[in-house]
């Protein structure tokens, strides 16, 4: 669709990551208000996204008979984790945290549970949306970056956002959520392994940690940490959001100088804006 519909792309940013899977009451304000929502009220711009998702949705309906209508929640989990099934009222359809996300109420979740305690569910969902989501993202859509585009010389960027989880040098690595580890381990190599091809068509792959943004565990062990010992997470969105950007930002700022010496990262891991280890 996207090929058909577009003829270039110089950015793809692949930062659709899951760390933990949520219930399906997680969700449900978002279900709600999209059901109460009047479209025709929206602005231009925001039908015509709207529409390509409703595009989307009708080109998937024939593919699945349990896809009834454009409206079916797509997003919302075939089934609960099987190893964490827990009432909905664990989780608060009222109370939202400071990024206006959902406050997850559970005692336990997948971040602080071992191998053989995972449900196979959240296993795929986390593969599936950590790294082939980004395969096939970067294989079918090369097309667009190179034979398609219409100046295929131009400089094109595929930014995988990666955490250090996935790292194999750290030396402090837990026995803990074992299936995000593997994820982001396995965008790494792709990153590792595709970045030298990819180069060749002037499109540079890097693998980016976007830094502590997030504090994992459950929101009582969250909230002891943060009680006890004044612990927040060093760094926000923003800085995050920096982070994933610096490798585009960097080169067009270093062109717009003028500078024809450019050293552009690809095939590595970046931290805090530098190279680090795999």
């Amino acid at each position: 669709m996207l090929i058909n519909k577009y003829d270039r792309l110089d950015f793809i940013i692949n930062n659709a990551c899951q760390t933990i899977q949520r219930t399906n009451e997680y969700y449900q304000h978002l279900f709600t208000n999209e059901k109460l929502t009047n479209y025709s009220l929206l602005s231009a711009d925001e039908q015509k996204i709207l529409d390509g998702n409703f595009q989307f949705y009708q080109q998937l309906i024939p593919c699945s008979n349990r896809i009834q209508d454009i409206s079916y929640p797509l997003a919302l989990p075939s089934t609960s984790n099987d190893m964490i099934v827990e009432t909905s009222s664990t989780i608060s359809n009222t109370s939202f945290d400071v990024n206006q996300q959902p406050i997850d109420f559970r005692s336990t979740n997948s971040w602080l549970l071992r191998l053989d305690e995972l449900s196979t569910n959240e296993i795929n969902e986390v593969l599936a949306i950590n790294t082939l989501a980004p395969f096939i993202l970067n294989s079918k859509l090369k097309i667009l970056m190179t034979e398609k585009h219409p100046n295929p010389d131009s400089i094109k960027f595929i930014i995988n956002v990666s955490a250090m989880e996935g790292s194999f040098s750290r030396v402090n690595k837990t026995d803990r959520h074992p299936h995000t580890n593997a994820a982001k381990a396995a965008l790494n190599m792709m990153t590792r392994t595709s970045a030298i091809d990819y180069k060749r068509s002037n499109i540079y792959m890097v693998s980016v940690d976007t830094g502590w943004i997030n504090d994992e565990k459950p929101i009582e062990k969250a909230m002891k940490a943060m009680i006890n010992h004044d612990f927040q997470t060093p760094l926000d969105e923003e800085d995050a959001a920096a982070r994933v950007l610096d490798p585009i930002i960097d080169t067009y700022r270093q062109l717009a100088k003028g500078e024809t010496n450019i050293n552009i990262p690809y095939g590595c891991f970046l931290k805090d804006y530098v190279k680090c280890d795999w």
